[in-house]
């Protein structure tokens, strides 16, 4: 599966605003609220602009093989000081490989961007498929977490990836 990462700009913004508005999308990512605006959209794309900006992040949109914006991924310092990655996928463009070729393609573009250490990626245990993804590309589960999602009425509980830093070779 071939994907491009690119920039999100106001000519895509209305795109990425519909994939994010999707309940499934929502209730997976932690940072998402429940039906977002347009104008939380744009603000959630200038935070990440502020973010790229003072190295603490790079967010890019997800472009399929024939260049149609179909998701989100990012990688990020966490909470804890660890480089994370995070992607989401238009729910009409699962099951089609994008996701893992998203990750793969943060994960490239974090060790381009000297990102030497571990990587780690945070999944809800109610989306196993995440995991699976994960997996394929080498993280293990290394642990638990509850998390604080806007887009569920409770609390998250979910699981904690790490893809060891590579030694010597490519990830």
């Amino acid at each position: 599966m071939t994907v491009t990462l690119t920039r999100i700009t106001e000519a895509n913004i209305q795109t990425l605003y519909t994939l994010l508005c999707d309940e499934s999308v929502w209730t997976m990512a932690a940072s998402i609220p429940p039906y977002p605006t347009l104008e939380w959209v744009r603000g959630w794309v200038a935070l990440h602009e502020t973010e790229e900006s003072l190295g603490r992040a790079v967010h890019r949109g997800l472009l399929d093989s024939v260049g149609a914006l179909c998701g989100h991924v990012s990688y990020f310092t966490n909470q804890d000081g660890e480089i994370e990655i995070g992607y989401m996928i238009g729910h009409a463009y699962r099951g089609k490989g994008l996701a893992t070729a998203a990750a793969r393609a943060i994960i490239a573009l974090a060790r381009a961007n000297g990102v030497s250490g571990d990587i780690y990626a945070g999944t809800a245990k109610d989306n196993p498929a995440s995991g699976r993804i994960l997996q394929k590309l080498g993280f293990a589960e290394v642990g638990e977490n509850v998390v604080s999602s806007k887009g569920r009425t409770e609390l998250m509980e979910g699981w904690v990836w790490r893809l060891p830093a590579p030694s010597g070779g490519d990830v």
